[in-house]
């Protein structure tokens, strides 16, 4: 019978090993930040010419926090391009798009990265 208890002991230690290894792994794998990653290119909605030096960010421009946050920042570099990676949050975000002259634009990413052209009207049309 003391064999037994010893075994039994033995058995709910391991369980319990095992339950914690598992929720360690678990909290480890749902607490993992995301790539946030966007590539592509702006462009003038009516001439379809490349933009350069549009402000690229998270943050509504428009919206109570008129600038966006420094970290957040990039511009279209002189052919229009944009590369945008950030660690952290989930695979959904979204980014505005801001020229002077032009209207902003919020574009919705969500899941794989994958390259984008953006076409900005400009204001007043």
């Amino acid at each position: 019978m003391e064999n037994y208890l010893k075994n039994a002991s033995y058995i709910c230690k391991m369980k319990l090993l095992y339950l914690m290894v598992v929720l360690v792994l678990f909290s480890l794998l749902t607490a993992c930040d995301a790539i946030q990653k966007a590539d592509g290119i702006v462009l003038d909605k009516q001439s379809h010419k490349p933009l350069r030096d549009v402000v690229i960010g998270q943050s509504d421009p428009d919206g109570p926090k008129k600038d966006f946050y420094d970290s957040d920042i990039l511009n279209s570099d002189s052919t229009g391009h944009y590369h945008y990676n950030q660690i952290g949050g989930s695979g959904r975000f979204h980014l505005y798009f801001r020229k002077s002259g032009y209207l902003t634009q919020k574009v919705n990413y969500e899941g794989t990265p994958k390259e984008d052209t953006i076409f900005l009207a400009r204001s007043g049309n």
